[in-house]
């Protein structure tokens, strides 16, 4: 009786993390504000990369703003900063930083579908 172990492989892609200061070191740190829009009765995931297959750590509503911080997927996705909603937390994106990093909180970040969200401002 010969006995197989196999190692079980996660459906999930490697995490993304979410990099602030992409564009120009004179520019904020996360150039565009956008607001969730178009949900109907669901709210938008929010995930660890971009793209379905990553998990989901969170999720957004409509009317909730958003900082978008790089893209993926020809724009589709969106990496974003957003403060837990009913908070006015400053996020710390608002102003240049030296050098591209990950972003590191106080709020929260990871990557959501762009297609329910509508420019405010950037």
């Amino acid at each position: 009786l010969a006995l197989t172990l196999s190692c079980a492989t996660s459906a999930y892609e490697k995490s993304v993390p979410v990099r602030i200061g992409q564009t120009h070191p004179d520019l904020d740190a996360c150039t565009s504000i956008f607001a969730v829009a178009g949900l109907k009765n669901s709210s938008l995931n929010v995930r660890t990369g971009p793209g379905t297959r990553y998990p989901r750590v969170d999720s957004l509503t409509n009317d909730q703003r958003v900082w978008a911080c790089d893209s993926a997927r020809n724009g589709s996705w969106l990496a974003v900063v957003y403060a837990p909603l009913g908070t006015e937390l400053d996020c710390g994106v608002t102003s240049p930083v030296s050098s591209p990093r990950t972003y590191q909180g106080p709020c929260r970040s990871g990557w959501v579908r762009a297609k329910w969200l509508v420019g405010i401002a950037g």
